[in-house]
């Protein structure tokens, strides 16, 4: 399976995916630019990875949404919190960017940091574009 996905048998190389968005980027800022529906994770491996590349370059997975076994699950994993109020988590993650950005400022260079930085940003702005792009309550039958 890992040679549909990456065009190598081996694992830990990106996929298709992955390559696509680190050579082209993505026009969007609220949503990844690269997402997988359904993954085949009982293969084993990533299929979906970015290996080597940015993190950021990897899918972001979305399910079919609820099952037998779990009725009210979310497409997205954990996409919306339910300890913190938007404005809290607002003030969380500019209090963790400013620390982490004194973190950069002493390494200079840490492109490690510099993903996670960018993976929160990420996720809190997929927390308000994802509903309603998966909403299809509104599409015609």
């Amino acid at each position: 399976m890992p040679f549909f996905h990456t065009g190598i048998a081996a694992q830990a190389r990106p996929s298709t995916g992955a390559w696509t968005v680190y050579g082209l980027g993505s026009e969007i800022e609220d949503l990844p630019g690269y997402i997988a529906m359904n993954s085949l994770r009982r293969f084993g491996g990533n299929n979906h990875g970015s290996a080597f590349m940015p993190a950021a370059c990897q899918a972001t997975m979305i399910s079919s949404g609820a099952s037998s076994d779990a009725p009210c699950k979310l497409p997205v994993p954990d996409l919306i919190p339910t300890h913190l109020t938007p404005a809290q988590q607002r003030f969380q993650l500019d209090l963790l960017r400013k620390v982490n950005r004194r973190r950069l400022v002493l390494d200079e260079v840490n492109s490690e940091l510099e993903g996670v930085i960018e993976s929160y940003e990420m996720a809190f702005r997929m927390q308000a574009a994802v509903p309603s792009l998966l909403d299809l309550s509104k599409e015609s039958a």
